[in-house]
């Protein structure tokens, strides 16, 4: 049996699996995109957010989608001068070629705010990239390298600023050793006519004289050459303590499809281990010519620095996998990077407490504590996903709970982008939950059900079956593939087909992050544990990505 990878160059490669394996029909690895001629058109704002995170969220600080733009107002002075978005992309700078972005402003030209571009060549530890600030009728171009901060090249003013909308074009070049950076602003309906120019930059790996804030510094070391792990955009206020500043930004695009870093697959044991770099998650397939969805989220996915692995099974049937851009999170209860906590689902309520016990977390209210809750993961913030499947294991709750609920959220949206929790329950969400009962209830013939709803709670689903039992595990596993809401519930102890499932269409919510959800008990004691939360999307639509 061969399996094949594709690199970063589109190159096939192959690696012969040892004879002593269980027979395996066939496994390909993909390492990304299908072979595109065209540019990559990372944001056009035309359905709302596209980005896949945010830095540095501020309650002075509004974003929001008009007539397929994003507008960033800056509504009071704050300490924070800047409010970013960023993609999740990956670009290696070519050799003798440029790697061109382009992104237009519609809004005024202002010497406060300044229209802010990063390009992250090297994820951390070790971060590293360049950054460029088009500030009035100026350019600023700079790089930084952990844990220096970022440090500038000396600028010059042009012309007047314009009050028309500009076409922002930034390129990377790499010659040798050396990257070639320039930066213009041309009018966006008269491309032809540069407003302001930066004079060109060439970063060599050898050492220059940069500044910062106005003292000149020593840079040693040129970035890394990429892939880049971000791309960022947002609003950056000069002046902090002005009082208000606005960026309307369009048409994000650049010049090269994404490169996605190698998959490499070797074996543990009786297992297929795949490995990779970046901010990237496996989709898999039937079959080469997809369609394409995250990897089920009862894969467990071990995240390093900065590598991050998943065992396979082995099945014996033909499985593809591939890299998309996305996000998973696994067994994050546990992994030392991630923050969780309770909130109100109705704001000015109580919430039931939340200790850590090992790799799970207890959920526990009385009286008044007994309450509808959100459980959040709260650093780093949940990130909007399109195509999403994650999972929870139930591990045992109060013998004494009636009628309480817990489920998985997903694709909850909202207009100001960050789900914050203080703010309650939104309106806009799937939400696939269980009916956690007990011996203690007045019907004759108990019954669990899993139910999924919709838009404002709307039921769409429902499916009965036998009473669940606290000494005993469950797993849940919640999907939104396209239109497609499939819930099951599963004994963990033995595998395979789950104890009963529920499935719904509903095509009103495309994407929208993730969360957990619990209702209150008709008993006076809410208590549950949780463990083993498992996530993976993808960060947005792409070619092979559509729905079963």
């Amino acid at each position: 049996m061969i399996m094949h990878n594709t690199d970063s160059q589109g190159r096939r490669c192959s690696a012969k699996a040892p004879t002593r394996r269980a027979p395996l029909i066939g496994l390909v690895l993909l390492a990304g995109w299908l072979t595109s001629s065209q540019a990559d058109v990372i944001d056009v704002f035309d359905n709302g957010p596209n980005w896949d995170g945010m830095g540095d969220p501020s309650d002075a600080i509004e974003i929001e989608s008009v007539d397929g733009q994003v507008k960033f107002r800056r509504l009071a002075p704050s300490s924070s001068d800047l409010t970013q978005v960023w993609y999740f992309r990956s670009y290696v700078i070519p050799e003798g070629r440029p790697l061109e972005f382009r992104l237009d402003s519609v809004s005024p030209g202002s010497d406060e705010v300044a229209t802010p571009f990063f390009f992250s060549v090297k994820g951390s530890p070790e971060a590293a990239g360049y950054a460029i600030h088009r500030l009035g009728n100026a350019f600023w171009i700079g790089k930084y390298k952990s844990p220096y901060p970022m440090s500038w090249y000396r600028q010059d003013t042009w012309s007047s600023v314009t009050s028309e909308p500009v076409t922002h074009i930034y390129s990377f070049t790499r010659q040798g050793d050396n990257v070639e950076i320039r930066a213009k602003a041309v009018l966006r309906d008269n491309p032809e006519q540069v407003v302001a120019e930066a004079p060109t930059v060439i970063d060599t790996p050898g050492r220059e004289t940069l500044y910062n804030g106005g003292v000149e510094a020593v840079e040693a070391a040129a970035p890394h050459y990429g892939p880049s792990m971000f791309l960022v955009t947002g609003i950056a206020v000069d002046d902090p303590n002005l009082p208000s500043g606005e960026l309307i930004l369009d048409n994000f695009l650049c010049s090269e499809e994404p490169t996605p870093p190698p998959l490499q697959a070797g074996f543990s044991g009786d297992q297929l281990q795949l490995s990779w770099r970046g901010t990237w998650t496996v989709a898999e397939a039937d079959s080469p010519g997809g369609p394409w969805l995250p990897a089920l989220a009862g894969t467990e996915v071990t995240v390093g620095t900065p590598d991050k692995s998943c065992v396979v099974p082995m099945t014996g049937l033909a499985r593809f996998f591939r890299l998309t851009p996305g996000y998973g999170n696994a067994k994050s209860f546990n992994d030392g990077s991630t923050t969780w906590q309770t909130f109100a689902a109705t704001p000015g309520t109580a919430r039931p407490r939340l200790a850590r016990a090992g790799e799970s977390y207890r959920i526990s209210g009385s009286a008044a504590f007994n309450q509808d809750f959100l459980l959040l993961q709260t650093d780093p913030r949940p990130l909007w996903q399109r195509d999403c499947i994650a999972s929870i294991t139930l591990a045992d709750w109060d013998e004494t709970m009636i009628d309480a609920t817990f489920g998985l959220l997903l694709r909850v949206t909202k207009e100001d982008q960050v789900w914050r929790g203080t703010d309650g329950l939104p309106e806009d969400r799937y939400e696939g939950a269980v009916t956690v009962v007990t011996f203690q209830t007045a019907d004759d013939s108990p019954r669990s059900a899993l139910t999924i709803s919709g838009p404002g709670g709307e039921l769409l689903a429902q499916t009965q079956f036998p009473l669940m039992n606290p000494a005993r595990e469950y797993r849940l596993r919640f999907s939104a593939f396209g239109d497609q809401l499939d819930l099951a519930i599963y004994d963990p102890t033995e595998g395979g087909s789950p104890l009963a499932d529920c499935h719904a269409t509903d095509d009103r919510l495309p994407a929208g992050m993730p969360g957990l959800h619990g209702t209150k008990s008709t008993g006076d004691v809410y208590e549950l544990t949780v463990s083993d939360f498992v996530f993976n999307g993808t960060a947005r639509s792409g070619p092979g990505l559509v729905p079963r």
